[in-house]
């Protein structure tokens, strides 16, 4: 707890400021760590928290320690995603010399005999990954013959890879596929059914690459693939069952893709956007053996009840027990379509927390780190990460304040009948905006590593101070209405318009060209 006896290693002024600071704190019933040196903008917030007394619910944009833990809070997040840059990310893994591609630290391919090179890439990390690739080999004096690479709908603007005559970039729909994404699976599909056994494919692949990669079996309908997708979007399944379904009704899901290239060889370089890493989740696994089975669909139809809302042709080939079920399964891991192999994750969640958890410590939290392991209801996480904001507050459990607790994940929404907008991570910080009402010296950021959080709006997520659940109350905005209708955006919207303070509570910052689930940090004075 600050004293004004622990600053007594702080320069004379510090020293001053600092014990007023921790005699205000105390006053107020209200505890701060204070280090052996000068914090400068912790500091700062410190003292600005204790100017301030209980009780304050100024405007969003006021002076003082709310508005400053929203801008700390946002640069932590940013550090985070800086970090899982896709074109530095390949960069780090690739390296081509005397005729040797390494991959990572171990893998190698020889590219002598090698007769041409394929580059094909998909998901909201594509532009910047193959940009990379290709910077790669042009170093080495390798050309590649034909790439073509599949991003999400806005998201090509400015790329280096139009330019190149023998390089196809396409946008598609997400996250639900469109026409374009058909078109994309097709260029794929033409382009590695092409490759021979003297031929190397590069497949980069990033999150978004399962609506981005569209090709349905034969007898389903884009519009028919659309609506399940939408339907597993909104009935609360996990990622990975949502991705069994889908994979078992693609040409180019679930090891298919693989399949289109064999017999050539295959080098796939990975940005994961699932918990865990597991590759074939990973943009529903294009390229690896897949875990899942037609009865693993089954039970997701029976445990989320879809039997009566699937599109008929979905139903009929997840559910039928016809004499060519086994024409229907997807390649499994040790198949020998995948014996010599080369695949290389090459950014993922974990790096994105680990260079946030750096940030805070730089500017003078200590930290927690929760890993990357985060799933889960939106909502009920959203309550369960203000618990924690709590229990550090009043009990400094599992840490004294100044705290940064920083986790990644990504957690799942129930949608109503007729939802409003707004995706995970303003769910969650709309959740757990509620749960730390009245607090003072916290906030709580969740936010899309992809700089997007649902379809039809432009925000990342979300962050949320103690006094920001009182102010939307004296506005006379609709909390519970909020909630039930799955309506964040356009609560936190509203509570930004009626200070005239756009982009304080929401994160608006664009695509970011990578994709590694979500952030959440949480911050304690």
């Amino acid at each position: 707890a600050a004293t004004p006896a622990a600053a007594s290693a702080l320069p004379s002024p510090s020293r001053m400021r600092a014990a007023a600071a921790a005699a205000r704190l105390a006053h107020h019933g209200l505890r701060a760590h204070v280090h052996s040196r000068p914090l400068g903008r912790l500091a700062r917030v410190l003292r600005h928290l204790a100017r301030a007394g209980p009780g304050s619910n100024g405007p969003p944009t006021a002076p003082g320690p709310d508005g400053e833990l929203r801008r700390m809070a946002r640069a932590i997040f940013k550090e985070g995603v800086e970090a899982v840059q896709p074109h530095a990310a390949v960069r780090g893994a690739l390296e081509l010399s005397n005729g040797t591609l390494r991959v990572g630290e171990e893998e190698k391919v020889e590219l002598k005999g090698v007769e041409r090179i394929h580059l094909v890439a998909f998901g909201k990390a594509s532009i910047g990954m193959a940009e990379a690739v290709l910077e790669v080999l042009d170093e080495g004096g390798v050309a590649v013959s034909r790439g073509v690479v599949v991003t999400k709908r806005g998201q090509a603007k400015g790329n280096r890879l139009s330019s190149r005559p023998n390089v196809e970039v396409l946008e598609a729909g997400h996250p639900t596929p469109d026409s374009a994404s058909v078109e994309g699976a097709s260029a794929i599909l033409e382009a590695t059914l092409a490759a021979t056994a003297r031929d190397l494919v590069v497949v980069c692949i990033s999150g978004g690459g399962s609506a981005l990669l569209c090709s349905p079996v034969p007898g389903i309908t884009l519009g028919e693939l659309r609506e399940t997708t939408d339907l597993l979007l909104g009935c609360g399944c996990s990622i990975q069952e949502k991705n069994a379904i889908l994979k078992h009704i693609s040409r180019v899901k679930g090891g298919q893709l693989r399949r289109a290239i064999d017999p050539a060889r295959c080098v796939s370089l990975v940005l994961s956007d699932v918990v865990g890493d597991p590759l074939d989740v990973i943009a529903s696994g294009p390229t690896v053996g897949d875990s899942s089975t037609l009865e693993d669909c089954r039970a997701v139809v029976r445990k989320y009840q879809l039997e009566n809302r699937l599109p008929g042709s979905v139903r009929a080939h997840l559910l039928s027990s016809a004499v060519d079920e086994k024409g229907k399964e997807t390649p499994k891991k040790g198949d020998k379509l995948f014996r010599d192999d080369v695949i290389k994750i090459v950014a993922s969640n974990s790096l994105a927390v680990a260079a946030a958890v750096r940030k805070a410590e730089a500017l003078g939290f200590r930290t927690l780190n929760l890993g990357s392991h985060i799933e889960g209801d939106a909502v009920e996480v959203g309550t369960a990460m203000a618990g924690i904001l709590k229990s550090v507050k009043l009990n400094g459990i599992p840490s004294a304040p100044p705290v940064a607790i920083i986790c990644g994940g990504e957690t799942t929404m129930k949608l109503p009948d007729k939802p409003g907008l707004g995706g995970r991570n303003q769910a969650l910080a709309l959740s757990a905006m509620r749960a730390i009402a009245g607090m003072r010296g916290v906030a709580i950021l969740s936010g899309g590593t992809d700089g997007g959080d649902g379809p039809k709006h432009d925000a990342a997520g979300a962050v949320v101070v103690g006094p920001d659940f009182n102010r939307a109350q004296e506005l006379g905005l609709e909390y519970d209405n909020a909630m039930k209708s799955a309506d964040s955006y356009n609560f936190f919207k509203d509570l930004e318009s009626k200070y005239n303070a756009p982009s304080t509570v929401h994160l608006r910052d664009g695509p970011t060209g990578t994709n590694v689930m979500d952030l959440i940090i949480m911050l304690a004075l």
